[in-house]
């Protein structure tokens, strides 16, 4: 717009309609109160353009200083200025917006920490009852709890074990068990739990110890687990053991007994059946001999009836020598396994052999019979798991010491599966060795099979030789 164009005509020609109101309003409060102020307007130009402007007026008083007389207005463009401020105003209430968001993700951060709090509180509680219930399981229990670290030293023993080994506690923390205790086959075992994570598991395992002079024997359940970390790698060993003491006690009365009732059924089978079948034998041979003389029909009715007979009278025969092994007592030990040898071969159909390398010394009765109920049991064992073809039973010398061995070719024996499922079969062979003061072993053959080994000291002499003969 130009000079021309603006001489003769008022400012509020050129104000926008719609802020000619604000526009008289702003001279007004100038002119009233005497004091400087500034709007926005909107000024129109010749070709209908818009322009936002910023109009600042400040009032002309007169010579006294009292009356308004006029005001001086300068104006400013807006548009950049009104630019800027819609700019301020869009980054504002876009910090507004991403505060709200920041407090309501806080907020949400905040009740997450409180539930996280919480269940920390709730964990440590259930942790701590846990510990607590633990402690007092450790504490109480009646098993003999030790734990080791990977080097097999104690790290904790509860009072059970300490109490069964006659030491305190504190006597253990830090030691190596085979520093304590040096067993090269155990330590195997141990390090073999170590690096497969199975188990090791022994049953009536015997131990010593030593009051003064005197001995006391003690027997004892092991179980042997390893204890892993979060990533499932062994970092120690759980050793549990349990008193089997009077387990053992009771089983080895039973044994007892048992030979006791076998040595009286056999007696009565030899005394009442064996007698019995006998005189049945006899009188049967002479209906027998009657018959042939005159030539009956039933002739061979009645030799089939006297071969049965004598059948019955031989097996009876054999059952009364096995439950009641007098031939131990009367011929010894190497007449009674010949005799195990040769009728398990002619009753099973199984090749079976007894050999010795050299004579005999004298044996005590007890452990004779004992050693006999080891050969006895053991092929009986080797019958029923085995599938066998071939048994060889010997008693020879080995570096001074006396060895029975029964070796068969059938299938392999578990010994750990067999202590726990074969009732008194292989612990009644291991306590029967314990009485005599022998060695037991069961091991797998070279080849396949299963070995029994029974290495008695020399001079043999029975454990409790004269409890066993009171009974």
């Amino acid at each position: 717009m130009t000079r021309e164009q603006t001489v003769g005509r008022t400012f509020a020609d050129f104000v926008d309609r719609e802020d000619r109101g604000h526009f008289s309003l702003h001279l007004y409060e100038v002119t009233k109160s005497a004091q400087a102020s500034m709007c926005d307007l909107t000024l129109m130009g010749k070709d209908g353009q818009r322009c936002l402007i910023e109009l600042r007026s400040t009032p002309v008083l007169d010579s006294t200083g009292k009356r308004v007389t006029g005001c001086l207005s300068v104006v400013f463009d807006a548009a950049e200025r009104r630019e800027r401020e819609a700019r301020l105003r869009g980054l504002f209430n876009e910090s507004e917006r991403r505060h709200e968001r920041d407090a309501a993700d806080l907020n949400r951060s905040g009740t997450l920490l409180q539930q996280e709090v919480f269940n920390h509180e709730q964990t440590e509680a259930v942790l701590a009852q846990t510990s607590e219930l633990f402690e007092k399981i450790f504490s109480t229990s009646y098993l003999a709890i030790a734990f080791l670290d990977r080097n097999f030293n104690f790290s904790r023993v509860n009072p059970a074990y300490a109490k069964a080994y006659g030491q305190k506690s504190a006597f253990f923390l830090d030691k190596c068990y085979f520093d304590l205790y040096p067993n090269k086959e155990l330590r195997a075992e141990f390090e073999r739990v170590l690096a497969t994570g199975k188990p090791y598991a022994a049953f009536a395992v015997p131990f010593v110890m030593m009051d003064g002079d005197s001995e006391t024997m003690s027997w004892w359940d092991w179980n042997v687990s390893a204890l892993v970390d979060r990533d499932g790698r062994p970092e120690g060993l759980l050793l549990c053991l349990m008193d089997a003491s009077v387990r053992v006690d009771w089983e080895r009365k039973i044994v007892g007994v048992i030979d006791q009732e076998q040595k009286r059924m056999g007696r009565e089978l030899h005394d009442g059946m064996g007698q019995l079948l006998t005189a049945i034998s006899i009188k049967t041979k002479i209906v027998e001999e009657i018959v042939c003389e005159k030539d009956c029909e039933v002739v061979p009715q009645v030799q089939e009836i006297a071969d049965l007979v004598r059948e019955a009278t031989i097996q009876t025969r054999t059952l009364s020598r096995l439950l009641n092994p007098w031939i131990v007592e009367n011929q010894g030990l190497v007449a009674a396994l010949e005799s195990l040898a040769t009728e398990t071969q002619r009753r099973l159909g199984v090749s079976c052999s007894f050999t010795m390398d050299d004579p005999l010394e004298t044996l005590e009765p007890v452990v004779a019979g004992h050693l006999y109920r080891i050969a006895q049991e053991s092929v009986t064992n080797a019958l029923r798991h085995g599938q066998i073809r071939d048994v060889r039973i010997t008693f020879n010398l080995e570096n001074g010491t006396r060895v029975l061995r029964i070796v068969n070719d059938g299938n392999p024996f578990d010994l750990r599966t067999a202590e726990k499922s074969d009732g008194l079969g292989v612990r009644g062979m291991r306590y029967r060795a314990e009485l005599i003061g022998a060695t037991f072993s069961i091991e797998p053959g070279s080849d396949s099979g299963t070995v029994v080994t029974c290495i008695l000291p020399r001079p043999a002499v029975a454990l409790d030789v004269d409890d066993e003969k009171d009974t």
